[in-house]
């Protein structure tokens, strides 16, 4: 599909919009990226003046002999991939390919009903995935109503105002900062005030804060193929560990620069750059592992306070404000350790905490299955396309 919410407006002399200028039915096809990425392509369906850039081919069909969205849809198929992966060769650490690589990649030919009679049993699959995607994308929000409640919080509406006024009498004695003074932080304290449980600082609860390092990236010697998982941002998720892709380290690392930062079982890990605040509870199974140093390790007193409750409540939208409201830094915004332990908290009795994990823990598990049945859909509509191009 297509995604034209982030686009560039140019203007062009009419001879470089004849020349690039895109027509419904067009098949664009992304020519240089990552591996994963190249070759990708899509049927252009929009009217109007429209224009590729220069890491992409567009390719016009004979469509009396083929449909693009057919050639599309086998391109971007397993047996597609193939063929794209056979032809493409890395430039500047990127793969490629070009005009003439594509020209030559086989397609198969079946009659025009048979192409049509496939892509409408494709475009039923992506239907069905979609539902079932747009189903689990839905149960964050879902899961952050339920918690709210359950704590008596107000759920906060996006706040999208660009301008606003502060008075000077209401940051003396604090940071000079407009961002910092955002009326929607303010409004988030209030929230926090009216709800269910007693009002805590981070800090208070907290025995023991950490944060790990990066060995030099060039020197693979530091690095493993298995062993002692490496956690980076991408790799923490809201109230799970995505460890689809993670890099590992040796053990004398482990134990020598990255002692003080190893992981133990219901350690609570958050990100404090960049992406800040997203948290996540590291398990028995996960380890061993170590963190870098754009995530830090956080171990809590469970007599006060349980690891997961912690990490469901500083994901909720509430938590996510109250965690942001400090960062500091221009071009790279990050959280410190003071600013840490600052972080205001909702602590509701510990039976209350197990009903907001309980709630986590069930989210966790639909979301999980709605995405294994979207990829199973897509998976077996995959595999009957390339069993009926065997038979042509």
């Amino acid at each position: 599909g297509w995604d034209l919410s982030d686009l560039k407006h140019i203007e062009l002399d009419n001879e470089v919009l004849k020349r690039y200028r895109l027509l419904k039915g067009d098949l664009l096809f992304n020519r240089t990226n990552s591996k994963e990425l190249v070759g990708k392509c899509e049927v252009f369906a929009e009217e109007g003046d429209w224009v590729f850039a220069s890491y992409l081919i567009r390719v016009r069909l004979d469509s009396t002999r083929v449909l693009p969205g057919f050639v599309s849809s086998f391109l971007n198929s397993p047996a597609g991939r193939i063929q794209i992966d056979q032809v493409s060769r890395q430039i500047a650490g990127m793969s490629n390919v070009n005009s003439e690589e594509l020209r030559e990649l086989l397609i198969p030919l079946p009659r025009i009903d048979e192409q049509k009679r496939l892509l409408s049993e494709l475009d039923r699959a992506r239907r069905d995935r979609d539902h079932a995607l747009a189903e689990a994308n839905a149960l964050p929000s879902r899961l952050d109503a339920e918690i709210s409640e359950l704590l008596g919080i107000e759920l906060l509406p996006p706040d999208a105002r660009k301008s606003y006024g502060i008075r000077m009498a209401s940051v003396r004695g604090s940071r000079l900062d407009a961002t910092y003074h955002h009326p929607q932080y303010l409004e988030a304290w209030r929230a926090l005030q009216a709800g269910k449980g007693e009002r805590a600082l981070l800090g208070d609860i907290l025995l023991d804060i950490a944060g790990g390092s990066t060995p030099k990236a060039k020197d693979d010697s530091l690095y493993s193929a298995s062993g002692i998982k490496f956690l980076r941002i991408l790799n923490v998720k809201p109230n799970r560990l995505d460890l689809s892709d993670v890099n590992y380290i040796q053990e004398e690392v482990h134990e020598g620069l990255l002692k003080r930062s190893q992981l133990a079982a219901d350690d609570v890990l958050m990100t404090i750059t960049g992406r800040v605040g997203t948290t996540a509870v590291v398990s028995s199974e996960d380890l061993p592992a170590n963190i870098n140093q754009h995530i830090v390790r956080l171990r809590v007193d469970t007599k006060l306070c349980l690891p997961k409750y912690l990490s469901a409540f500083l994901n909720t939208g509430l938590g996510t404000l109250l965690t942001n409201r400090p960062v500091s830094g221009g071009t790279r915004v990050a959280l410190d350790y003071g600013a840490i332990r600052q972080t205001p908290l909702l602590l509701p009795p510990l039976e209350v905490q197990q009903r907001v994990i309980d709630l986590v823990r069930k989210s966790n598990a639909n979301e999980e299955k709605l995405r294994a049945h979207s990829a199973a859909i897509w998976l077996r509509a995959h595999e009957y396309f390339e069993q009926q191009l065997l038979k042509v």
